[in-house]
């Protein structure tokens, strides 16, 4: 590159990395540095603004924050993505950390949702409706991926009725300890449940007997038959299988009735019914309008006890 004097101003088209270029502000002092190190360098293979050259190698960016993203845009620069550690970045959005993916995860924070699927994976990430407007629940998720969602966070889940029917939907919500859920409430260890004034037959803690629906014809008790009556509105036979066939829990109670007109015969099959307070055992024949109490004493003895029994 050839010398200039100072009062020339020149502007060169080459310049050779090894090149000296001297400057001389006003007030000084003179700086001497080489093109290799020039503050700006312009080659006709420079990246432009237009975006019309193709860079050639990475673009590094420095690492950022979750205030101040490194990847950023102009007049929002509290929006963009920074790096969170090794193999890991996170996305902000005002000045909020919203969505952080990871070699293994795709974690949602504070109320973002996220809709799509995993590169490489059949199944795709759903997500439910939301009455709050913060995050729903994944449905299903990218096979060997996970999804995790926290904070405040609020769902639409199903209620039940008086009679234990999945009903219309109702908010639950969950603020990290506690969840709501149809009503019901989880306690801590050692808090008491309170029963409501008039409770439904389906409600915790009810103290009254439930009834089955009406029998027909002869009928086997089941296990879902426990603390429930069993009621007969005709000539019929009610049979206890052994406890190689149903093992009920011994204290199981369960009763039957019979209605006015019938009769009702409570038979065992290989296990023993006593019947108290005589003792006499086998079965028993209730004349309606009848009742009758059955409670397993042991694994293969059952007591017997009521009205109009025989």
């Amino acid at each position: 590159m050839s010398t200039k004097n100072p009062d020339q101003l020149t502007v060169s088209t080459t310049i050779a990395n090894t090149d000296l270029l001297v400057g001389y502000p006003a007030g000084g002092p003179m700086y001497a540095i080489t093109a290799a190190n020039a503050l700006i360098y312009f080659e006709a293979s420079s990246l432009l603004l237009d975006g019309s050259h193709t860079m050639t190698s990475a673009l590094v960016h420095a690492v950022g924050s979750e205030s101040l993203p490194s990847v950023t845009f102009a007049g929002d620069l509290d929006t963009g993505w920074f790096h969170v550690g090794a193999n890991s970045m996170a996305g902000v959005v005002g000045g909020q950390k919203r969505l952080q993916v990871e070699a293994t995860a795709i974690t949602a924070l504070n109320g973002a949702v996220f809709v799509g699927n995993l590169t490489g994976n059949a199944d795709t990430a759903t997500t439910a409706g939301s009455t709050s407007g913060n995050a729903a629940t994944a449905t299903k998720w990218a096979t060997g991926r996970t999804l995790s969602i926290t904070g405040s966070i609020a769902y639409t889940s199903p209620s039940l009725d008086g009679s234990g029917n999945v009903t219309a939907a109702a908010t639950i919500a969950n603020n990290s300890d506690a969840v709501t859920w149809g009503g019901l409430q989880t306690y801590s260890v050692g808090a008491n449940l309170t029963l409501a004034a008039a409770p439904a037959s389906n409600a915790v803690g009810f103290l009254g007997l439930i009834q089955t629906g009406a029998k027909s014809n002869d009928y086997t008790l089941a296990l879902a038959d426990s603390g429930h009556e069993v009621p007969f509105t005709a000539t019929k036979t009610l049979t206890i299988p052994a406890n190689a066939s149903i093992a009920f829990q011994n204290g199981t109670v369960i009763c039957a009735s019979v209605d006015s007109g019938h009769t009702l015969t409570v038979a065992i099959t290989s296990d023993t019914l006593t019947w108290l307070p005589t003792a006499g055992t086998g079965s028993r024949t209730v004349t309606g309008p009848g009742f009758i109490t059955l409670r397993k004493y042991s694994s293969t003895v059952w007591w017997c006890w009521g009205m109009n029994i025989s």
